[in-house]
């Protein structure tokens, strides 16, 4: 009996030894990481192997004076059917028509709700900080609007920079100006920015009228069209896991039919 008690024991200090050693190891391994926070939106997560256009920033930054629809008919193979300066401008995404193409500002979707078009000569690119064009059918993410592709626009989210502003004008021919003024804050937990924009356009171009006798050159008359609008950004960080965003877009728009 004396000499099983004797295993019992070593058995059990044997047990006790290798416990410590196994905790000593694991507290030797352990190394606490901070969590990566990966954050994305639709447009990349589900659309893998779709094609999807970038309007480049610099180019963004040098037409911030003229519309969408002339952005993306400069820098990208899509077709846009444009009337004039101030007039409808359209879409055509892939032979599709222009209610057939989803345009999400923000996640937002901009599209009209009784014909389904977005008209892009009122959307000023200075209200835009990034454009891509997703090429396809994405009817599954964006709703039926979406069969010919969809168009994401959105705005940047600064942190940390301090306090600027920014002036920008404009002036062209058929008595054409555009004004712009920018003003943002960026803090720690907080960014902001302000946008605000004026444009006029009178289209009081020549043209010769041959409805009348003797063909006479004549000026276009009540052709004019007038944009002003405000676009407001706020984001607050709240804690690691929530951020609340307020986006608020105001435009008024007066075209005149000659």
């Amino acid at each position: 009996m004396t000499t099983i008690k004797k295993l019992f024991l070593f058995a059990g200090m044997l047990a006790c030894a290798y416990g410590y050693g196994q905790k000593d190891k694991t507290m030797d391994t352990v190394i606490n990481m901070k969590e990566a926070v990966i954050i994305s939106n639709r447009l990349k997560q589900f659309t893998p192997g779709s094609k999807i256009l970038s309007i480049d920033s610099v180019a963004l930054r040098n037409n911030a004076t003229n519309t969408l629809g002339d952005i993306i008919s400069s820098q990208s193979p899509v077709q846009i059917n444009s009337y004039g300066t101030g007039a409808l401008s359209t879409i055509s995404f892939r032979g599709t028509g222009s209610a057939h193409t989803a345009v999400l500002w923000n996640g937002f979707n901009l599209q009209d709700v009784l014909n389904g078009q977005v008209d892009f000569n009122q959307i000023p690119g200075f209200f835009l900080d990034d454009v891509k064009l997703q090429f396809g059918g994405c009817g599954a993410l964006y709703g039926s609007g979406a069969i010919g592709g969809a168009i994401s626009l959105s705005n940047d989210r600064v942190f940390n920079n301090g306090v600027g502003a920014s002036v920008i004008t404009s002036f062209g021919s058929y008595s054409s100006h555009f004004e712009g003024a920018e003003c943002r804050i960026g803090q720690k937990v907080f960014s902001a920015s302000i946008r605000a924009f004026n444009s006029t356009v009178l289209n009081d171009f020549d043209f010769v009228n041959k409805y009348q006798p003797g063909f006479p050159v004549q000026t276009l008359q009540n052709a004019g069209t007038t944009e002003q609008g405000a676009l407001i950004d706020n984001d607050i960080i709240i804690n690691d896991q929530q951020k609340l965003s307020i986006h608020l877009w105001f435009q008024n728009n007066d075209h005149n039919i000659p």
